[in-house]
């Protein structure tokens, strides 16, 4: 009997890959080295060279949560938007009470490379709106802020004095999207540009509240507005396609460009940033524009004739969607929502419509990193490489994110077409995975030896004509074949050739991740339940497969034909896992009638041993551990348990978990467990 004290009661959270972003911008700070972004109640502070989150600025510092009291019913506030100026190391917070709170803060990088952040509150005041705050805008000395709501005023406040020093009403009839303070020359004006949703940019003299124009010529929602280096011209963009640029002193336009996509942001950056491979011109003195929006792609401009110096062909925020042959051609696109310049790190930032952050050098506009603002839904999840450092994630998304355990860096595998339900792993070869999609497809990934951010789809399988909801592969090295089980109650078996032959990572590179991988066949198929197959589990010899059903059977089956062997009846609801024991002939299943079931796969009859009950609510995920002497569950009602199938108790139970635990994956050595928590 293996020594009591070797089996596994106790884990201990390594690591947690928690939100770090769910608002609408973020901001660097002066070194470029941390990432300053809101996350609801609070705003993170995460050092990007570690990727750990290492400060939090909540607005009440005297209760554990990161929560603020309006001063009426104590409710959590939530933070709408926020506005950082670096140099003056100040930031202004909007909540949705409509409270403004002003801290000043401190950041200090030591010799040793450590980190100190501190924050000390200025002030607390109401906005004066009606409804939220939408933008919030530094000035270019940092004393002066100005605040556009949803009620169509734009408010300027004097942070040293503590008043409001103009409020501009009566002519922006809608919410304000941009705010943009003109550089200044002279003592007698001082400009301020805003613009909302009635197309217009309005233009007032702050010296004495004069509203001065409306400027006309979009069709659409300005989402931007800049002025360039020379201070004699001004350039807006639209939802309506269009780039216009502004003489700044007749107020009158330059030119019009059409760049043949929707806006979302622009930034300027001097030309001499860019390697001669993006713009071939000795002109170093002028600036590029940079535009994105919802082609998920980069662009850069000569604004002055309106030529395009170079677009990217392909980016990682950019997800394309083909259709049908029978149907017309269209393609769908990640939007990009900001874009970040940073002069001192030489970095564009851009950030997606769902909290995915992207750094791309400025001279190559190559993605450097990426960071994952917010996990979404989490559908499934499973460790790849040798080492055990890095998980591929499914989440509410065509997209597979793979991250790095050490730094929380995260790179995406973009193939599929819609959202990608369930992941599975060669035990044998973890540089080797396949992932299922509401697509209707299979797709296999072959990922760098020493490299796990880099990964090739080289085979796509299809013949399933619905959602595939459960994948299963080979045990035994050298045997390499997969199942997949679908929403059309259809088992495929499909064989893989030796991927070796077909994989050469010198040849290639990130930027054609999406070429078109080499078609699968399935090699047997079988209609085997009678509603939606949830989960596939393949015995240890590679001889049988089990699968579990929403209509509340298992069965056992034989490979490769997918011959039927015996059906196990007896749970009262769908069943969401089936597993194997690595040592033992039983299968176990767990069900939504929150029990776990032990069956006799040894034996003519195939009888249920034991019955576990603990769980409150559906059982999502089984896995044997410690030899099969344990099994380890995890539920909808967020608890994972340990169970004994010696003494038929559970052992321990993790309640650190609010939420429905979808996912969960073991190591090889059974030291960590991924899960995820929503």
């Amino acid at each position: 009997m293996k020594d009591k004290k070797l089996l596994k009661e106790i884990f201990t959270v390594e690591k947690r890959f928690d939100d770090i972003f769910r608002g609408d911008r973020i901001d660097l700070d002066q070194n470029g080295r941390i990432l300053i972004a809101p996350c609801i109640e609070c705003l993170n502070f995460i050092d990007l060279k570690s990727g750990q989150k290492i400060y939090k600025l909540s607005a009440n510092e005297q209760k554990s949560q990161f929560t603020i009291d309006n001063g009426d019913d104590g409710k959590e506030e939530c933070i709408v938007t926020f506005a950082y100026n670096s140099v003056e190391q100040n930031v202004v917070i909007a909540y949705t009470s409509g409270l403004l709170r002003h801290y000043s803060l401190t950041i200090i990088i030591d010799d040793v490379d450590k980190i100190e952040i501190n924050h000390s509150l200025q002030r607390t005041w109401k906005s004066m709106h009606i409804g939220p705050i939408a933008r919030i805008r530094f000035d270019t000395t940092g004393t002066l802020i100005a605040t556009g709501g949803s009620d169509g005023t734009v408010k300027l406040w004097n942070l040293m004095q503590k008043y409001c020093t103009h409020n501009l009403k009566n002519h922006v009839r809608a919410v304000i999207q941009t705010i943009t303070f003109a550089p200044r020359f002279t003592t007698d004006s001082y400009h301020i540009f805003v613009s909302g949703d009635d197309y217009g940019i309005h233009v007032w003299n702050l010296i004495d509240s004069k509203h001065l124009c409306v400027l006309e010529g979009h069709e659409s929602k300005v989402t931007e507005i800049l002025f360039t280096s020379n201070h004699q011209y001004f350039i807006s963009g639209s939802r309506d396609k269009l780039v216009i640029i502004w003489n700044w002193h007749t107020m009158q336009k330059y030119r019009t460009m059409a760049v043949y996509e929707a806006i979302e942001a622009m930034i300027l950056v001097p030309k001499r940033k860019f390697a001669q491979t993006l713009i071939d011109d000795d002109d170093n003195n002028e600036q590029v524009l940079v535009v994105a929006g919802d082609g998920g792609l980069l662009t850069l401009w000569d604004w002055k004739n309106g030529q395009q110096l170079f677009a990217q062909k392909q980016s990682v925020l950019a997800i394309h969607q083909n259709h049908d042959k029978d149907t017309s051609s269209s393609q769908q696109y990640t939007q990009i929502n900001q874009l970040v310049y940073h002069p001192v790190s030489e970095q564009i930032v851009a950030i997606s419509y769902d909290k995915d952050i992207v750094f791309h050098d400025v001279s190559t506009l190559k993605p450097t990193r990426q960071l994952v603002g917010t996990n979404d839904e989490v559908l499934d999840l499973k460790f790849i490489g040798q080492a055990n450092r890095h998980i591929a994630v499914a989440t509410n998304s065509p997209k597979i994110k793979v991250f790095d355990l050490d730094t929380s860096s995260c790179s995406f595998l973009i193939g599929h077409n819609d959202i990608v339900l369930t992941l599975a792993v060669f035990p044998y070869d973890r540089h080797l995975m396949i992932s299922s999609s509401k697509d209707n497809s299979t797709r296999v990934w072959k990922f760098d030896n020493n490299d796990c951010h880099r990964a090739w789809c080289i085979y796509q399988g299809t013949g399933h004509t619905h959602s595939v909801t459960s994948l299963a592969t080979s045990l035994l090295a050298g045997n390499l074949f997969f199942l997949s089980g679908s929403e059309d109650t259809t088992l495929k078996f499909w064989k893989l050739p030796n991927t070796e032959t077909v994989f050469d990572s010198e040849q290639l590179s990130i930027e054609n991740i999406n070429d078109k991988p080499t078609n699968l066949r399935s090699k047997y198929t079988q209609s085997c339940h009678e509603k939606t197959i949830n989960s596939i589990d393949v015995a240890p010899n590679d001889q049988l497969v089990a699968t579990g059903s929403q209509d509340r059977t298992a069965k056992l089956w034989s490979l490769p034909n997918l011959k039927l062997i015996s059906i196990f009846r007896g749970h009262r609801k769908g069943i969401w896992s089936v597993r194997f024991s690595p040592v033992d002939q039983i299968l176990a299943t767990g069900s939504a009638d929150s029990t776990i079931k032990i069956w006799s796969i040894g034996t003519e009859q195939q009888t249920c041993l034991k019955t576990f009950q603990g769980h409150e609510s559906s059982v999502l995920k089984l896995s044997f551990i410690d030899e099969g002497i344990q099994l380890l569950s995890s539920s909808s009602d967020g608890n994972l348990k340990i169970w004994s199938l010696q003494s038929n108790d559970c052992l321990a139970t993790f309640d650190a978990h609010e939420g429905k635990v979808w996912a969960m994956d073991v190591t090889d050595d059974e030291r960590t467990i991924g899960i995820y928590i929503f």
